[in-house]
């Protein structure tokens, strides 16, 4: 299913029957795509299997061979996917930066793929510093966060189909919040519960935001989807170094925690910024519409018995 946005901005673009099926077509395919963070899952619990039953140099030269093997599959089999439109100029690649709506997918995917990476990399670190796993046992669970984050993102695709991308950012941003909470009171119990949600969360977003970038740049994905991997890439790479530095001042991961939930708290503010109004007394009943200068974040300023006042 597509949303009526979607179809209505295809339609004014060339090749629109192509371009129609693609829309309706992408989100499978990103859904897919996603899948391959699978490769993360088992090179997370992999690793420190093969590690000890091997050595750390054939825990590294098992996955040389895979590569390799992966490499030759990909020459016979890799094809480039037909054009549909003509090759764009640099200005042309390069006008979807001055949308403000590329940067706030950026923004998204800089939390939801950036909180993926960060926390499948840093994971291992939190269980057996703070909790004292073995490198197997943290090794299995940060598989296990990365599968049901990876499993979440069609999922998230899937429900952008039904209900809208901002919908399910809606709920996810908070989901992130609490998880972070959960994260920052420490021990297992919370700390699972948090590690878990966050997972889902992130894995849902991460689909919410690949099905809005069609919808809103039909013509651009391709750029637009570069900006916003970017910002996810960035986003993989910044929390550690914060982390790192937090715990070395510090001593403890807790305030990163808690800059993550404050994060999460902008973006919500970022895909709705009604819900942060800071008038919501409701129209009263009868009353004539009104001009209010806060008519743009308040969910009831065009009919609001108080906005004489404000």
């Amino acid at each position: 299913m597509i949303s009526f946005d979607a179809a209505h901005r295809a339609v004014h673009y060339p090749n629109d029957r192509r371009l129609r099926i693609w829309v309706r077509r992408s989100n499978t395919a990103l859904g897919v795509y996603g899948a391959g963070n699978i490769g993360q899952s088992l090179a997370a619990f992999g690793s420190p299997v093969l590690a000890a039953a091997l050595g750390y140099v054939w825990g590294f030269q098992t996955f040389a061979i895979l590569l390799a093997i992966w490499l030759v599959l990909f020459l016979m089999f890799a094809r480039n996917a037909p054009r549909l439109t003509p090759p764009k100029s640099l200005v042309q690649i390069m006008a979807p930066l001055k949308e403000t709506a590329s940067w706030r997918l950026s923004l998204y995917y800089f939390l939801t793929f950036g909180g993926f990476v960060a926390m499948g990399v840093y994971l291992p670190i939190f269980l057996t510093e703070v909790f004292h796993l073995t490198p197997k046992d943290a090794g299995f669970r940060t598989a296990m966060f990365i599968v049901v984050a990876t499993a979440a993102r069609p999922v998230g695709g899937w429900l952008s189909d039904k209900v809208g991308g901002r919908a399910v950012l809606t709920i996810v941003f908070p989901v992130v919040v609490l998880a972070a909470v959960c994260l920052a009171i420490g021990g297992m119990v919370p700390f699972t519960i948090g590690g878990i949600g966050m997972a889902m969360a992130i894995g849902l977003g991460n689909g919410a935001v690949f099905k809005l970038v069609p919808e809103y740049f039909p013509a651009t994905v391709g750029s637009v989807t570069g900006l916003v991997g970017a910002a996810g890439g960035l986003g993989g790479f910044f929390p550690p170094l914060v982390l790192g530095a937090l715990k070395k001042s510090t001593g403890s991961f807790t305030l990163g925690f808690v800059f993550l939930g404050i994060f999460a708290a902008v973006c919500l503010l970022v895909v709705r910024p009604k819900l942060f109004a800071l008038c919501l007394v409701p129209p009263g009943p009868g009353n004539p519409p009104r001009t209010c200068s806060r008519q743009r974040y308040c969910p009831h300023a065009r009919g609001c018995a108080a906005a004489t006042a404000v």
